[in-house]
């Protein structure tokens, strides 16, 4: 029994060091890796020097692995990419987008909790 503990353990730790990073998306890519993807596409539209955005991001890196079968997350630089995140009417960063089947499906804004991103996701991904 401690055994298999340490073992998922030290899993969870990997998992968790060794997160990847979000690809990022452009105005460019968005029809391509989000509208046509055949999973669920969570979006992080972030803005430059939020600290909130930085600490979203490394909880969706580490939580990414979990729902990857089912789930693709990236993210969107608003300062760069203008066009995809103006139709959103984002006011509050970061912003949380989840699109199936080429639309919008449900959005969360702020500085969110591992556990509020999972219930979020929980809730939303069919």
């Amino acid at each position: 029994m401690r055994l298999a503990f340490k073992i998922a353990s030290l899993a969870l730790t990997l998992a968790t060091t060794f997160a990847a990073k979000l690809p990022e998306v452009t105005d460019l890519t968005y029809q391509s890796a989000v509208l046509n993807s055949p999973k669920y596409v969570l979006v992080e539209f972030v803005a430059r020097g939020c600290d909130s955005c930085k600490s979203v991001e490394k909880r969706l890196e580490e939580i990414a692995p979990t729902y990857a079968a089912k789930l693709s997350i990236v993210k969107m630089d608003t300062a760069t990419c203008q066009v995809n995140p103006s139709q959103f009417n984002i006011q509050e960063f970061p912003a949380l987008v989840l699109f199936f089947d080429n639309a919008f499906k449900a959005g969360l804004s702020g500085d969110q909790s591992k556990s509020q991103i999972r219930t979020f996701l929980d809730n939303n991904l069919h």
